[in-house]
């Protein structure tokens, strides 16, 4: 994506076009869940990492944090996502991010379409939070 269209798109999400997320963000994510995969080994983790990314992703742009180059900046904070579950799951074995090689394995057509409709869910979730975090459901942190 060329840095104007996704200027445009990072300012669009910041006046509240929900929609404009979804558009920069879905090119990403089998990329996404590929570079979680490749350091997680586990795909509910990996699904998990990728989550923790859109949503961290997402709070940053409302909350009008700098971001030159997203696609550049969503890939470094996917491997951290993943690397903070590697050192959760206390797998942590000196994994260097930088050393990671991705393997884009093609998948089932079924488990194309199983993880579109899960991205979706993902990212209708997301949207429905706000710049602080709580579902706009009501809901307060106290």
């Amino acid at each position: 994506m060329e840095s104007q269209s996704e200027h445009r798109l990072l300012e669009e999400i910041r006046s509240g076009k929900k929609e404009a997320f979804a558009k920069l963000v879905e090119p990403l994510i089998p990329k996404a869940y590929h570079t979680a995969l490749a350091i997680l080994r586990s795909p509910h983790l990996a699904e998990e990492a990728v989550q923790n990314a859109m949503i961290e992703a997402y709070q940053s742009i409302k909350a009008g944090k700098e971001i030159r180059h997203f696609n550049g900046w969503f890939s470094r904070v996917i491997a951290n996502r993943a690397l903070d579950l590697v050192r959760k799951e206390n797998r942590f074995d000196g994994l260097d991010i930088e050393s990671v090689i991705v393997n884009d394995t093609s998948s089932s057509p079924v488990e194309k379409i199983l993880r579109k409709e899960q991205s979706s869910e993902i990212l209708e979730a997301v949207m429905s939070l706000d710049v602080y975090g709580n579902l706009k459901t009501g809901q307060q942190n106290h």
